[in-house]
């Protein structure tokens, strides 16, 4: 069996200047949002006493009590974004797996509109989204990740299905206070029950065939015989036929490209934003298929 594994070594949460944590709760509601606005000042305060003031300015707690509100503040950070601030979005509100969050006033964004809309604001700071959706269901938006695509955040963190507020608040808190204490070097060693979505995983889905092709096309074949090496490769003599390419040399210039690492540096680069973390990821990458 040829080889299977790769080690690479990954962050947890995409740099940061700016927090806004957004409150989609009613007023019958936990004050979630409010405390963590608050926990967060302290934490700040204690930390950094002598840029406390000016730190503060950077940490927004943000009430959405519809639709609109939401729509539009989303819109103005992603402006804030287009001159230079990389966000941390926390998320508090309450979400439903098919209509997507719901606002007080019994309005939803659903998943579609709530994904573009992120996807907005990654754009705009180039690449750098974190999202940590504070709600119930939050992880929905999973199965609506197109591979084809680049993700609408950097790293995204929420709940697959129904979860106790008190559990979400004491998670989140654990989150923050890693983030600002070491820089989230302590949040993957967390006992969270919240879980994760990143380019990370989206990437490495991407290439999980590329490498096996590359190196063991055998397991490949038996994980899944339709991306067998001999399948793809009379695909490929097929596709050269059909569009008047001889088939001289066809055969070699197929092994060369699987073997080579010119397919995964192309599924990288299309699927990952241009950023400082996937030049890392694909240094890492290359090496080790060079060794």
């Amino acid at each position: 069996m040829g080889r299977t594994t790769i080690t690479l070594q990954q962050s947890m949460v995409s740099p940061v200047n700016s927090i806004f944590i957004i409150d989609c709760l009613g007023l019958s509601d936990q004050k979630s949002a409010r405390r963590r606005h608050e926990d967060i000042c302290d934490e700040l305060m204690a930390l950094a006493p002598l840029t406390f003031e000016e730190d503060r300015t950077r940490v927004l707690h943000c009430k959405c009590a519809d639709l609109n509100e939401l729509v539009l503040l989303l819109s103005v950070i992603r402006e804030y974004c287009q001159k230079g601030v990389l966000p941390l979005l926390f998320i508090d509100g309450h979400g439903d797996r098919e209509k997507g969050l719901k606002l007080p006033s019994g309005q939803f964004m659903g998943w579609d509109m709530y994904l573009d809309l992120l996807n907005h604001i990654t754009l705009a700071t180039g690449g750098e989204l974190t999202v940590i959706a504070a709600f119930c269901n939050s992880m929905a938006i999973e199965p609506m990740l197109s591979l084809s695509a680049r993700l609408p955040f950097s790293f995204y963190y929420g709940y697959a299905s129904e979860v106790p507020a008190g559990l979400v608040e004491t998670e989140t808190k654990m989150i923050y206070e890693s983030l600002l204490r070491d820089g989230g070097q302590r949040f993957g060693e967390l006992p969270l029950q919240i879980s994760s979505y990143s380019e990370y995983h989206h990437a490495n889905q991407l290439i999980a065939h590329a490498l096996l092709l590359a190196w063991a096309p055998e397991t490949l074949a038996e994980v899944a015989p339709e991306l067998s090496r001999g399948t793809l490769r009379a695909f490929y003599e097929q596709r050269l036929a059909a569009n008047g390419v001889p088939l001289s040399g066809a055969r070699k210039n197929f092994n060369k490209l699987i073997r080579g690492n010119g397919l995964v540096s192309s599924l990288v680069t299309s699927g990952m934003h241009d950023t400082p973390r996937r030049e890392r990821y694909l240094y890492e990458i290359l090496q080790q298929m060079g060794s």
